[in-house]
């Protein structure tokens, strides 16, 4: 099951920008809280001063990866431990 959640990214000598990004749960290790400067860029891109930002630490085949994303720790781990179901 992958679970889309939103992602901000700064690529070198660029504006931050948002985009959506699907990840496996099971590929997750850590969330925390993020409080790094640039996400006042971030909060110019539409999301106010109560939003909340979490990185996101995931191993991938064996390489391991952060990512910041929108939400706070438990925000995004309800988020990665919800099951959805299928209609059909």
């Amino acid at each position: 099951m992958l679970v889309k959640l939103t992602e901000l990214f700064k690529p070198p000598g660029e504006r931050m920008q948002m985009t959506e990004i699907y990840i496996s749960p099971k590929t997750v290790q850590s969330i925390r809280p993020e409080t790094s400067a640039y996400l006042n860029e971030a909060r110019q891109l539409g999301y106010g001063e109560g939003s909340d930002f979490s990185r996101i630490t995931i191993n991938e085949a064996g390489y391991s990866r952060n990512i910041i994303v929108v939400g706070s720790p438990d925000e995004v781990r309800q988020k990665l431990s919800s099951r959805q179901l299928l209609k059909g």
